[in-house]
């Protein structure tokens, strides 16, 4: 099996893709984060910003994970686990918030 390589998409599995979108996402919610002021970004549009970018981040690298630990049943219990976690931390975050 040939390395995935971004430069060809047909050869490159979609959990490839997805994982970097969710870095992206996570490069670019850091940069509007310390640079807001620089960037002259009003703190109600770097709120929504900063949702947003971290919401793609978050459900990106799940399904990356996911996507990934299909092959691997060990790497399945981990990332089943981690996503359960990952949701009740959504859920506790959600209720502070309201």
């Amino acid at each position: 099996m040939e390395p995935a390589n971004l430069f060809t998409p047909s050869n490159t599995p979609t959990k490839v893709f997805v994982g970097a979108a969710a870095a992206a996402a996570s490069v670019v919610l850091v940069a509007s984060s310390v640079w807001r002021r620089r960037l002259r970004l009003s703190y109600e549009l770097w709120q929504v910003l900063h949702t947003v970018l971290a919401a793609v981040a978050v459900v990106a690298a799940l399904v990356h994970v996911l996507g990934a630990a299909v092959r691997h049943v060990y790497l399945t219990r981990i990332a089943l686990a981690t996503s359960a976690l990952l949701l009740l931390a959504c859920l506790a975050f959600a209720a502070i918030q309201n």
